[in-house]
């Protein structure tokens, strides 16, 4: 698609009411609603090839949420600066709660398994894998508070 055909409002009601002698005023009106209909469709279109847009919905509470930290921005201005700030930092991991649950539950398995291997054994290294996990399950502990 090109540059727009009509360079003015002035322009397009020349070549539509050109064959006119005297156009009325609701002829005017009308082909100037004509015109802007046309325009902000073509500038639509372009603006869509170079800017994505996404439709959001909230349920009431998330939106109480946002009213109440959004200040005195908008709440377009509110999700632009939280969209961007999250964009800024690269060590945030958008894990979803399923995905962590499974982890978790897994890691508590092989916490188990651990524990079960020193009531029958003691072995050093043994204990320095159950430490680990213990740390790892803490994180997660951790990282599933903050979510919520």
């Amino acid at each position: 698609m090109g540059a727009f055909r009509y360079t003015s409002v002035h322009q397009y009601l020349d070549e539509v009411l050109g064959q006119i002698q005297n156009p009325t005023d609701s002829q005017i009106k009308k082909a100037k609603q004509a015109y802007w209909k046309i325009y902000y469709g073509y500038y639509r279109k372009q603006k869509r090839k170079t800017r994505k847009e996404f439709t959001l919905g909230f349920y009431p509470d998330q939106l109480e949420q946002i009213h109440q930290k959004r200040e005195n921005l908008s709440v377009s201005e509110f999700l632009y600066n939280c969209v961007f700030l999250i964009l800024k930092n690269d060590a945030i991991s958008f894990a979803n709660n399923y995905q962590l649950d499974e982890l978790y539950q897994k890691v508590m398995e092989l916490i188990t398994l651990v524990e079960e291997l020193l009531e029958e054994h003691t072995y050093q290294k043994i204990e320095e894998i159950l430490l680990r996990l213990e740390t790892i399950e803490e994180q997660f502990t951790t990282l599933q508070e903050g979510k919520l």
